[in-house]
C-alpha cells in the first residue's frame, strides 16, 4: 500500500492491521490526539518493560504521532508520542529490537521481526515533519541496547544527557520548538475551561512515584501482571499516593450527584464534563465538574487531578474560584466550585477586541494578587489565559482551572514538564531548561499585551513560528497607539526572555510587580477587599444566567451523571489512587 505525504510526496505504508481504512477504530484508538492522522505502519509486537518482561502491545505509528495500544480491542491508547519529540532509535538487528529515544521523555523498547519497517516508518515521518535525518544507531545485542534504555526512573533520577548532538545545536533547538507543538492550542470556542479543562500535557515526570507510574502504564494488563507491579512498588519501598486532605471534621459530611439538581451543561473537556447545579439542601447555584476515573487512570493524570482538588481546598484568595464540595463514586470525580456567570474573560475580549486601559490594569492587578497568594503557598499555576480567568456578577476576576498547577515550589525551585498553552508559554518552557514561578509572571506580561492590543505579543498561527519568535524575536508593541509609556516599561520587564532578569523573579515575587509604575494608581490593600469596583459588569439577569458562556454548549441535552454506565477502568477500587477525596468547605470560611 502507498500513500502520499501531502508535501513530501509517497511513503510506503505496512499496515498490517487494517488501521487506516478504519477510521471509526482509528479515532477511538487514537482519542483526541490523532485528528487528522494518516496510519503508515500497525502491527501486533512485544514491549519490553523496564523488569525485562515483554507485553502484547500494537505499535500504530501516523504521520504525526507514535501510539502504544492495548491489543485487546484497541481497547486502550497507553500512550501518544508526537514524532517531532524523538532524539535518535537504537537498534539491535541480532535480537530484532529496537528503542526509540525522546529528547526530553522516557524511552520505549520494542521488539518484533517487523522491526526494521517499523524503523523505516518512523525515520520517514521524521524527515516530513521536521526535514532533519533521525539518526538510527546498531548495536550487537539485546543486552548492550537495553543499557541505552532511559527509564523513567532514570529519568526522574538523574535525567537525561545526550552529550554531542549529531544533527547539531540549530537543528536541535529547532527540534525542541517543533516538539513543543504538541501542546493544544487555545480553543476560542470550547467551554471546558470554566472551570478546569484540561489541555493537553506530556507526562508530569516529578510528579509520581516511578511505581505509580508504573501501575498506571499498565492498568488494563492482566491480573498477574497488576500483582507484580504492585510486588514492584512494595520491593522498591515506594511510597503510596500521599491521600487527599479530607477537609477536616465537615469531612464526614458525605454527599453524592444525588443532592443536586442538574440545570444545564457548562462546557466538556478530555476528562468529562461541567455543569450548572443547585445543591438541594440550601438552594445555592454552583459549577460541578465531572472526572472519568478510567481517563484519569488510562492517561496517567491521577497526580495532577490530586493538585488541582488539593490547590483548590487549600487557597483562600478574593480572585481564585473556591471548591465547596468533592465527592466521588464508583467511575467519577466531583468537584463543586463556584459558579461565577460573567463569563470566560477571553468572550469579553473576544467581543471588545481589546480593553480601555484601566480596566485591562484593574484585571492585571487582581490576577497579580492572586498569582503572588499562590505563590506564597508554594503553588504556581502555569496556564494563564484569558479562557481560565472569570467574571463574577459584580466583574471582579476569578482564576480558575488549576490542572496544571504545581505544588511544592520554593522560590528557586524548578520543573521540566512541558505543559501550558502555546500562546503564553515562556521561553524556558519551551527550551525545557527548567521553569518556576517565573512562568506565571511571564503568562501575566502576555496577557496584559493581549487586553491592550488585542493580540499575544509573538502570536502567529503556526506554532513553530509562535516558538521561534518567543525564544528569539524582540518584543514589539503593536499597536503603538495602544500601549502608555508605564505599561510598555511593565510589559517589557515581565517579557524578560532570561527567568533570572524577569520582573517577579527576586524572593519578593509578586511584590516587584506590584510596586510598579503602571499600578501606582491601585491601593493594594482595598483592592483585595474588594472594593475597587470594575468599570465593565457582565449582563447577568439571574444567578443561573449562562448567557455569557458559549451556547454549543449550554444549549445541549443534559446527560446523566448518576447511571455511571461508563466502564470501569480493572485497577478501580483496587488502589487508593482518589482515598480521601471528599471534602466540604467549612461555612464559616
Amino acid at each position: 500500500m502507498v500513500k502520499c505525504h501531502p508535501e513530501k510526496g509517497p511513503v510506503m505504508t505496512f499496515d498490517h492491521l487494517g488501521l487506516a481504512t478504519d477510521n471509526k477504530a482509528l479515532k477511538a484508538l487514537t482519542s483526541n490526539s490523532a485528528g487528522n492522522d494518516t496510519v503508515v505502519f500497525s502491527a501486533k509486537m512485544l514491549k519490553i518493560n523496564r523488569h525485562g518482561k515483554a507485553q502484547n502491545r500494537v505499535l500504530l505509528i501516523t504521520n504525526r504521532h507514535i501510539f502504544n495500544i492495548m491489543p485487546d480491542n484497541y481497547s486502550k491508547c497507553n500512550r501518544c508520542i508526537d514524532i517531532r519529540q524523538l532524539h535518535h532509535i537504537t537498534t539491535s538487528s541480532n535480537d530484532q529490537e529496537f528503542a526509540i529515544h525522546l529528547a526530553e521523555e522516557y524511552d520505549y523498547r520494542f521488539k518484533s521481526a517487523l522491526f526494521q519497517q517499523a524503523v523505516s516508518a518512523i525515520r520517514a515521518q521524521y524527515m516530513a515533519c521536521t526535514d532533519v535525518q533521525l539518526e538510527v544507531v546498531d548495536v550487537s545485542s539485546a543486552d548492550e541496547l537495553a543499557a541505552k534504555v532511559i527509564t523513567k526512573a532514570d529519568l526522574k533520577e538523574k535525567g537525561r544527557s545526550w552529550g554531542t548532538n549529531p544533527i547539531g545545536k540549530e537543528e536541535q533547538e529547532r527540534s525542541t520548538a517543533l516538539a513543543a507543538s504538541s501542546a493544544v492550542a487555545r480553543d476560542p470556542i470550547s467551554a471546558a475551561s470554566i472551570v478546569g479543562g484540561l489541555p493537553l500535557l506530556q507526562e508530569d515526570e516529578d510528579e509520581d512515584s516511578e511505581a505509580d507510574d508504573e501501575v498506571a502504564e499498565i492498568a488494563s494488563d492482566s491480573d498477574s501482571e497488576l500483582e507484580e507491579a504492585a510486588e514492584a512498588t512494595e520491593m522498591a519501598g515506594a511510597p503510596a499516593p500521599a491521600p487527599m486532605t479530607a477537609g477536616g471534621a465537615f469531612a464526614k459530611f458525605k454527599h453524592s450527584v444525588d443532592d443536586f439538581v442538574i440545570i444545564r451543561v457548562l462546557g466538556k473537556g478530555a476528562f468529562g464534563k461541567v455543569m450548572l447545579v443547585r445543591f438541594k439542601v440550601d438552594q445555592k447555584v454552583y459549577a460541578m465538574k465531572a472526572l472519568s476515573k478510567a481517563t484519569l487512570l488510562e492517561r496517567n493524570e491521577v497526580a495532577h487531578t490530586r493538585t488541582e482538588r488539593m490547590a483548590l481546598e487549600s487557597t483562600h484568595h478574593p480572585y481564585l474560584v473556591h471548591l465547596k464540595f468533592a465527592f466521588q463514586s464508583p467511575q467519577k470525580l466531583f468537584l463543586v466550585m463556584d459558579y461565577c456567570n460573567g463569563g470566560e474573560l477571553f468572550y469579553h475580549l473576544k467581543q471588545s477586541g481589546c480593553f480601555e486601559e484601566p480596566r485591562a490594569q484593574l484585571y492585571a492587578a487582581q490576577i497579580c494578587s492572586a498569582l503572588h497568594h499562590l505563590h506564597g503557598a508554594g503553588i504556581i499555576y502555569r496556564d494563564l489565559k484569558p479562557e481560565n480567568v472569570l467574571l463574577d456578577h459584580e466583574g471582579h476576576v476569578r482564576i480558575t482551572d488549576f490542572g496544571l498547577a504545581k505544588d511544592a515550589m520554593d522560590l528557586n525551585a524548578k520543573t521540566h514538564t512541558f505543559c501550558g498553552t502555546p500562546d503564553y508559554l515562556a521561553p524556558e518552557v519551551i527550551k525545557g531548561s527548567g521553569h518556576g514561578r517565573g512562568v506565571d509572571w511571564w503568562s501575566l506580561g502576555t496577557m496584559i499585551y493581549e487586553m491592550l492590543g488585542g493580540l499575544p505579543p509573538f502570536y502567529a498561527e503556526n506554532f513553530n513560528v509562535m516558538y521561534d519568535r518567543i525564544l528569539h524575536a524582540p518584543l514589539e508593541f503593536r499597536p503603538l497607539e495602544r500601549f502608555q509609556a508605564p505599561a510598555t516599561a511593565l510589559i517589557a520587564a515581565m517579557l524578560q526572555k532570561d527567568p533570572a532578569l524577569r520582573l517577579g523573579s527576586s524572593e519578593r515575587d509578586g511584590e516587584d510587580i506590584k510596586a510598579h509604575e503602571w499600578f501606582a494608581n491601585i491601593d493594594w490593600a482595598k483592592l483585595d477587599r474588594r472594593e475597587i469596583l470594575p468599570s465593565f459588569k457582565p449582563s447577568v439577569q439571574s444567578e443561573t444566567d449562562t448567557s455569557n458562556f458559549d451556547e454549543e454548549f449550554t444549549s445541549s441535552a443534559i446527560e446523566s451523571v448518576r447511571a455511571d454506565s461508563e466502564r470501569v477502568n480493572e485497577t478501580l477500587g483496587k488502589g487508593n489512587e482518589f482515598e480521601g477525596f471528599s471534602y466540604r468547605h467549612d461555612p464559616g470560611e
